[in-house]
């Protein structure tokens, strides 16, 4: 009787170790998030460098560039650098053409 009492505590403390670990990691990964995020002015953020957009709704979605150029069409973004085409539906810069990209939406900050 003390081996299984012994052997089912030994199992308890393991699952809560285990649950300690994922929640610090839990923690770990939420907080890298909020200090690697950008944050955009109706309190939602995007990750890491990319650049918050107006959206058509006057939320905020995400451009996968670091300062990135908006589009007025508040659907699409360009890399810095380059002028918008909205109705050419690209993006350029001096004499080259570079695709535009759709905006993401934002997360929500706690």
């Amino acid at each position: 009787y003390k081996r299984q009492v012994s052997t089912q505590s030994t199992g308890i403390l393991n699952i809560r170790e285990q649950y300690t670990k994922m929640l610090k990691t839990l923690v770990l990964l939420s907080l890298l998030t909020y200090i690697l995020a950008t944050a955009c002015p109706d309190g939602s953020s995007c990750p890491g460098t990319d650049t918050c957009c107006q959206l058509d709704s006057g939320a905020y979605g995400c451009c996968p560039y670091a300062s990135a150029v908006c589009c007025t069409d508040h659907l699409h973004c360009c890399p810095s650098g380059t002028t918008c085409d909205v109705s050419k539906g690209s993006c350029t810069q001096s004499n080259s053409i570079v695709s535009k990209v759709a905006k993401i939406a934002s997360s929500v900050s706690l």
